[in-house]
């Protein structure tokens, strides 16, 4: 720790030029120290392990319906746990409150490209954290990182301008980014983790198979509450009421929309969105489950479309997988 606080004269003189991404360990530990852990930047304290979380009524909420998902999936599967003795592995929910455990700074993003999906914004300032241990076992220190990443994502103010956030970015360092990262321009916590895996000796036919929650949730009164995922269709709420599907099919072939699609800035209305889904490996969109489109809309629904003014999508199958490709699911 005393290493780490000589090095942050360097460390501040090391952000001297753009960058998009921060990825450099020693300079993430650093920015850890100063204020940006993951109990700090979420829950305004600094605690130092999962299970200091847990004591944290919303940590416990979410991490309870995380759990309830989780025993969902074993329900139906009886080769399914959370250890060695199970053919099927699921997620070990003990992790996230265990002592030996914690969410360590993995990555600072600068998303300024997404401020046409935050009107009235300069985009997202995304801090990437990942789940992982260290604890004494045999006389030995062991540490490793596990399958869950957390992305706490904030919404960068605008003010006159977004030159002004730019320009910052030449010299960007941790009073810059604490002052980012206030809990009024926090935007979501999204959390990927991988629920389900089966070794490739279990599946040998397609070398294994993993399942990943891909979770949203937004801080309002009080609490964490799951939110709709970006572009992502509510595949059994749409396929149950004709008239939501329908007023979807036709926002969808409005002019302004086919365009946003193209460009890749389209953003689907919430009532439309699922607030959960997964998505699943190996073998990525050739998985029906990882194009949630496919299973709502057949590709016949988009052929009048004029696919000549468009630059990137060529046909009635093209648009159906741009849609796909700008899901949750499609995207991971």
């Amino acid at each position: 720790m005393k290493n780490l606080l000589l090095l942050f004269p360097l460390l501040a003189a090391s952000f001297s030029h753009a960058q998009l991404l921060i990825e450099d360990p020693v300079s993430l530990k650093s920015m850890e120290v100063q204020g940006l852990s993951f109990s700090e930047v979420l829950f305004e304290k600094k605690l130092g392990n999962n299970k200091d979380l847990f004591n944290q009524t919303e940590y416990k909420a979410l991490v309870a319906d995380l759990e309830s998902d989780l025993k969902e999936l074993q329900a139906v599967d009886a080769n399914l746990g959370p250890s060695m003795k199970y053919s099927h592995r699921l997620f070990d929910v003990r992790w996230l409150h265990s002592s030996s455990a914690m969410f360590e700074l993995v990555g600072i993003v600068n998303r300024m490209d997404r401020a046409v999906f935050n009107p009235g914004t300069c985009g997202e300032l995304r801090l990437i954290y990942r789940l992982s241990y260290e604890k004494n076992q045999g006389g030995a220190l062991i540490n490793s990182r596990l399958p869950m990443t957390a992305n706490v994502v904030f919404k960068l103010p605008f003010k006159n301008s977004c030159k002004e956030i730019a320009a910052h970015w030449t010299q960007v360092n941790t009073s810059t980014l604490l002052e980012w990262t206030k809990k009024s321009h926090l935007k979501s916590l999204e959390l990927n983790l991988q629920s389900v895996r089966w070794p490739s000796t279990v599946r040998g036919d397609m070398g294994g198979h993993a399942e990943y929650f891909m979770r949203v949730y937004r801080f309002a009164d009080g609490k964490w509450a799951a939110a709709p995922l970006e572009n992502t269709p509510n595949v059994e709420a749409l396929n149950a009421n004709s008239a939501l599907k329908e007023e979807l099919l036709s926002w969808l072939l409005k002019p302004q929309q086919i365009r946003a699609l193209d460009e890749g800035t389209i953003n689907i209305p919430e009532k439309f969105l699922a607030r959960k889904v997964s998505s699943f490996a190996l073998h990525g969109m050739n998985r029906l489950a990882n194009r949630p489109f496919d299973s709502v809309f057949k590709k016949e629904d988009f052929q009048t479309i004029d696919y000549t003014k468009l630059k990137n999508i060529y046909g009635a199958s093209s648009f159906r997988r741009r849609l796909n490709d700008m899901s949750c699911a499609g995207c991971h």
